[in-house]
């Protein structure tokens, strides 16, 4: 069993001395009164007003229209606060979330059987199998919002804090063709899919809290083959082939039904990636194994000269394509707060297998009784340049590599024992 560790973040994060911010909307035209104050109740939200609506206003009605699509920003052009605690009156400022008194430290358990085979004289075989559970996760729910299952959602039929709405994402300036064009393998999740709007009367309401999840679950399963040999004259051999799986439920994230971006357990806390929404269940939607492959192997050479090398083949980094919902496919065309979709279902689309190939070779030297060696290494001797991350969101840099294999390096290496 592995305890999560906590350190001075876990308590920083529920620090108030922070910086905060907010996002808002800028529609570069005066807005309807009623509208700026009230969220648009009952109103298409992000109204332009008239020189009816602005009467009454102090300063006339053309100085207000006047200001209209000029490319700067004016008070009366700015939408209302998505977050009403960032600029709070007086006091504190109000840190991101609360932890729940009952907050659980997460861990995960971890179960692994073998066996162990001599094929031949020196040649064994490893067969072995591992899953790892994770529990008590960790779930961000606003309390100041009403809940809303997206499985049982309608488009235009409330959903607790939120309005769904159906999109048709039709790449209308050809990105996604674009890659599909040179080769890749794209498949977009099924069209159209719901959307989803909050509710003006919740906008600004904002109090998270961080609680155990009773729903939230993630699962890991490999599988493993190893050979070891060892050779004559002292030689050995070692190889292996992986096959792995990474199975989440994540419809305990409450926060957003539109999905947000998590730290995933297996990939990294740097995988930021979204998950919730309409693919919170991964377990319906037969998640593939993916496979690795390793063989690594020395052999002393005469002159007490000694060659090693290794190939490695990983499977790659599994891709997103996130969509930051322009507002014309809102309701109205306008928005309650920005929405960013995850367009493609878990398990459908990888980067590319990548290889990589070392080798190294040594030269053991004597002196009575000192021992010295000197090495030489290669480490990605075929100069692979395989596309390891890319730009995940949609637009004309999407798919845009952003790392790439490390090229060939060289290194060279003395040891003195005595």
């Amino acid at each position: 069993k592995y305890m999560r560790p906590y350190a001075s973040g876990h308590a920083e994060r529920y620090s108030p001395y922070r910086e905060a911010g907010d996002d808002r909307d800028w529609f570069d035209c005066a807005l309807n009164p009623a509208i700026h104050q009230t969220g648009g109740v009952g109103n298409p939200r992000g109204d332009c007003a008239t020189g009816a609506d602005l009467a009454g206003l102090a300063g006339s009605p053309e100085y207000y229209l006047s200001t209209n699509y000029d490319g700067i920003p004016q008070d009366h052009e700015i939408g209302l606060l998505g977050n009403s605690t960032v600029f709070r009156e007086g006091g504190l400022a109000v840190p991101a979330s609360m932890a729940d008194p009952n907050l659980q430290r997460e861990y995960n358990w971890e179960y692994n059987i073998g066996l162990q085979h001599e094929l031949l004289p020196r040649v064994s075989v490893n067969v072995a199998w591992y899953r790892r559970v994770f529990g008590d996760i960790e779930a961000r729910s606003n309390t100041l919002h009403q809940t809303c299952n997206v499985a049982t959602a309608q488009a235009g039929v409330p959903c607790g804090s939120w309005i769904p709405f159906a999109v048709n994402f039709d790449d209308p300036n050809g990105h996604v063709a674009r890659l599909r064009g040179l080769g890749q393998d794209i498949q977009l999740s099924q069209q159209p899919f719901l959307a989803f709007d909050l509710d003006p009367a919740y906008r600004g309401l904002v109090d998270n809290l961080d609680v155990t999840s009773d729903i939230n679950r993630n699962y890991y399963n490999g599988f493993e083959v190893s050979l070891n040999a060892r050779l004559p004259n002292g030689g050995t051999v070692f190889g292996g082939w992986t096959a792995s799986q990474h199975i989440q439920d994540t419809c305990g994230l409450t926060v957003n039904p539109n999905g947000v971006s998590i730290e995933d357990p297996v990939r990294g806390a740097d995988e930021g990636i979204v998950r919730g929404g309409r693919f919170c269940d991964q377990s319906d939607l037969g998640m593939p194994f993916r496979n690795d492959f390793k063989l690594f192997g020395t052999y002393p050479l005469p002159y007490d000269f000694e060659f090693s090398g290794s190939i490695q083949a990983y499977a790659g980094g599994e891709r997103e394509l996130t969509w930051s919902l322009p507002s014309s496919y809102f309701p109205d065309g306008t928005r309650t707060q920005a929405a960013t979709l995850q367009l493609f279902a878990p398990g459908t689309n990888y980067l590319d297998y990548w290889t990589q190939v070392d080798i190294a070779i040594r030269k053991i030297l004597r002196f009575a009784n000192i021992e010295s060696s000197i090495q030489l290494d290669v480490y990605n001797l075929m100069n692979a340049a395989q596309v390891v991350d890319e730009n995940e969101s949609y637009g004309g840099s999407w798919g845009r590599p952003t790392r790439l294999l490390q090229g060939r390096i060289l290194r060279t290496a003395f040891q003195l024992k005595w």
